[in-house]
């Protein structure tokens, strides 16, 4: 069964580098245009498009109304949570939030939130990846920001993974984050209540359409789940991954435990692919 299937690209449209994606309604995809500096609306069923929030083509900082006030540079990332827009704003070092018609900044600081990159939600909390700090959890009531990628603790071990540029990522399950780790071409499975993390995909260089074991992947970039599938943002495409593909892969991620090595004092993850 055919498990990855391209079913748009960005020519007709000159999108610049597609790195989000969110579906508001069924007529209405707000969709990331990251190297135009802004988002653009996209009519999934008539393929229709139009700028929705930024100045196009014109990078910038500057809150306000979505069109002609509010600027971006470089939004990489976008997710819906509680009925709001949140944005990553890679250059600017921020996350912005879309309500009313308006953007403002919910935290804007290069020394704790450097060139955020994807974006995710839950239980009050915001789940961010940055190149230079791997994944980290800001809490919207305090604002602050926890490094849960530290490169401490047992081989194997989520807190202790040297994350080589992840991107987008979104929730499989209560405990389970799916990361797409652009550099290495992977798509990664890290369980946040564990602390463990696995990689899928072989690694190539490539698009190819098939089986999950085998897939692969053209610098993934965002990931996205909508009615039980999981889509891949990459270039110039997005992929398609049906989420019961991923089953087994989550149940071993979200049951498996840390277990000590027989001839070493640390612990590694054992999950057999």
């Amino acid at each position: 069964m055919t498990s990855f299937l391209t079913i748009l690209t960005g020519t007709g449209a000159l999108f610049n580098v597609v790195t989000g994606f969110t579906q508001l309604t069924g007529n209405l995809t707000v969709i990331v245009d990251s190297w135009n500096h802004c988002l653009r609306a996209v009519n999934p069923r008539t393929g229709e498009t139009s700028v929705y929030a930024g100045r196009c083509r014109k990078s910038g900082y500057a809150d306000g109304p979505l069109i002609g006030k509010a600027a971006f540079y470089r939004p990489l990332a976008i997710a819906s949570y509680k009925g709001q827009l949140f944005v990553t704003d890679y250059r600017n070092h921020a996350l912005r939030l879309l309500t009313e018609g308006r953007v403002s900044t919910i935290i804007k600081d290069p020394s704790v939130l450097p060139y955020p990159l994807g974006l995710t939600f839950t239980d009050g909390f915001a789940f961010i990846t940055s190149p230079s700090q791997g994944l980290l959890r800001l809490d919207l009531l305090t604002k602050s920001v926890t490094k849960l990628t530290n490169r401490t603790g047992p081989a194997g071990s989520l807190s202790a993974a040297q994350l080589s540029d992840p991107r987008g990522l979104a929730f499989l399950s209560p405990s389970v984050l799916l990361i797409a780790n652009w550099a290495k071409n992977w798509l990664l499975l890290a369980n946040i209540r564990n602390n463990t993390i696995t990689e899928i995909c072989d690694g190539t260089r490539a698009t190819k359409d098939g089986d999950i074991r085998s897939c692969q992947l053209y610098g993934p970039l965002s990931v996205l789940m909508v009615n039980q599938s999981v889509y891949v943002g990459q270039r110039a495409a997005i992929r398609r991954l049906p989420v019961a593909a991923l089953s087994e892969f989550i149940l071993r991620v979200e049951t498996t435990r840390a277990t000590p090595c027989e001839n070493a004092p640390r612990y590694h993850i054992v999950i057999p692919l």
